[in-house]
């Protein structure tokens, strides 16, 4: 009897004529950077160096060329935050270092209209704070302005009248993460006073110029957050005593003002997120104590409602990710060392195309003991089974077998009774189509 469990089985189906991962460098390796994005161009800049150094660098990639270049930040610093608005491009806030206390309220401001370079601050110096935009406002809000206090302050810039104001968060936190969508901003999670995790989503509506709050279905902080259609995201996220991490996905759709919850593939911390077209993206992490970080990308489709996973080139966490076009990019982060590797997914080539898991392709037994069976639609031509590959969570390639056309086949047995009780990812490929499926074993 063929035994599947839907609630863990993710399915896509790709063209294989398409590339749509790439991967290209930073000029410096680091962890902890910021990214945003404005016409052409996506911005890479600051963050933590290998030598625990705080970095002023600038990676610029424009889409038009297909080029990189450099710049600087006007302080080199780690933990700042990034948002656009209009021509500009924002990075405030910051912190000097790992090894030193230096907080900053700098904000570096870039505007592509002219190609110039200005600088404004922050009310209060902070660094660990999040950044968003609606209609002629960018928010900076919360943040850490001390190795032992965090902030509830909001500065407010109106792109409008060139003027800068002071709002306050509900709670003051640091470590929280922002998103908004139609006319209104979000601020979820976070480290409050005394490092106790939060749940509160402070939430501003432009049209009104009120503030009101909401609460996440789990308090958290270090989560990732991205908006697409009508609906914002907050994913993942970290808890210090015990330590812990979530799966979680608080998910609010502006349309009907209802709260509802999905999982991540893996649960996991110090992700980051970004949107490009219909999909949102929640990349990496740190998946537990000291040693494992993740290579999975989970990606919802909101113009099919089917969340899909995939896999960066390098497993890491502390990565940034914006996106430009059809194109979204996750570089830098934290695994042994620091990285430079920017992976970039360009949406226009991906060729997806949802199988449906009841009646093509199926797994089983799924929780797995000793031997897996997969098996496609004898029926469906092209669909003969040519190569699979098994990843643990960290993206760790355990299990490879290429069967070549000649050895194609439509049901294929793997045994599994050596590999450790955990969750692996099967990709499935044949002449037309990838396939990934998710994978328990039990022992």
């Amino acid at each position: 009897m063929k035994k599947i469990l839907h609630t863990l089985i993710c399915v896509m189906c790709i063209n294989m004529a398409n590339a749509q991962w790439t991967t290209a460098n930073l000029s410096t390796t680091r962890s902890s950077l910021s990214a945003t994005a404005i016409g052409t161009k996506v911005f890479f800049a600051g963050g933590l160096h290998n030598n625990f150094t705080p970095s002023s660098v600038v990676d610029i990639y424009d889409n038009s060329t297909g080029l990189w270049t450099t710049d600087n930040l006007s302080v080199a610093r780690v933990g700042l935050s990034a948002a656009t608005l209009g021509t500009k491009v924002f990075f405030a806030g910051g912190l000097s270092g790992t090894s030193t206390t230096t907080f900053y309220s700098i904000v570096d401001i870039y505007d592509n209209s002219t190609g110039l370079w200005t600088t404004a601050n922050l009310s209060q110096a902070r660094s660990s704070l999040s950044a968003t935009a609606v209609g002629t406002k960018v928010f900076f809000a919360g943040g850490a302005s001390s190795t032992s206090n965090v902030s509830s302050v909001v500065d407010i810039y109106d792109n409008s009248t060139g003027i800068w104001t002071t709002a306050n968060l509900s709670q003051a936190r640091s470590r929280l993460s922002a998103t908004a969508v139609g006319t209104k901003v979000f601020f979820a999670g976070g480290l409050s006073t005394g490092s106790n995790l939060s749940s509160v989503v402070d939430i501003y509506d432009n049209s009104t110029g009120l503030w009101t709050t909401d609460s996440l279905s789990q308090a958290r902080s270090d989560l990732s957050a991205t908006a697409v259609g009508t609906k914002v995201f907050f994913a993942g996220g970290f808890a210090t005593a015990p330590q812990a991490v979530f799966s979680v996905v608080d998910v609010y759709d502006n349309s009907n003002g209802l709260w509802t919850t999905a999982n991540l593939s893996v649960a996991r911390s110090f992700l980051s997120a970004a949107t490009v077209g219909s999909k949102v993206f929640f990349a990496g992490g740190f998946i537990n104590s000291g040693t494992l970080y993740s290579s999975i990308v989970d990606i919802y489709d909101n113009s099919t409602g089917l969340w899909t996973t995939d896999s960066l080139s390098v497993a890491r966490d502390y990565l940034s990710a914006t996106s430009v076009g059809t194109k979204v990019f996750f570089a830098g982060g934290r695994n042994s060392g620091y990285s430079s590797v920017v992976d970039i997914y360009d949406n226009a080539i991906a060729g997806i195309n949802a199988i449906n898991d009841n009646e093509e392709l199926e797994i089983y037994p799924n929780p797995a003991t000793n031997q897996l069976t997969i098996d496609n639609d004898p029926d469906l031509i092209g669909m003969k089974i040519e190569s699979v590959a098994i990843y643990d969570v960290s993206g760790r390639k355990v299990y490879s077998e290429n069967l070549g056309t000649s050895n194609a086949n439509h049901e294929i047995t793997i045994d599994v009774s050596n590999f450790s009780v955990g969750v692996y990812f099967v990709k499935v490929q044949s002449a037309d189509f990838i396939a990934t499926k998710k994978l328990v074993v039990e022992k």
